[in-house]
């Protein structure tokens, strides 16, 4: 189901859960279909994405941990 939020809603949403985040890591080459995967499996309120946090490597952040370990899965 999605949610219809603003996007001032949808960051002040991601601001709780962000420092409790289920973190995963990702080659920064694989950015572009990553984030399309998210966008299609994900509502915008429950992930975030982080542009080069080290060498070739972006980081995703997972309100819960049942959707980053489908994103590990997906991207392994």
């Amino acid at each position: 189901m999605r949610f219809e939020m603003t996007p001032l809603e949808i960051f002040e949403y991601k601001t709780h859960w962000k420092s409790e985040a289920f973190v995963v890591t990702l080659h920064s080459d694989k950015r572009w279909d990553a984030k399309q995967w998210c966008r299609r499996n994900f509502d915008w309120h429950r992930w975030d994405h982080i542009t080069f946090t080290d060498v070739y490597q972006d980081t995703y952040l997972f309100e819960n941990l049942e959707d980053a370990n489908r994103f590990k899965e997906a991207w392994k």
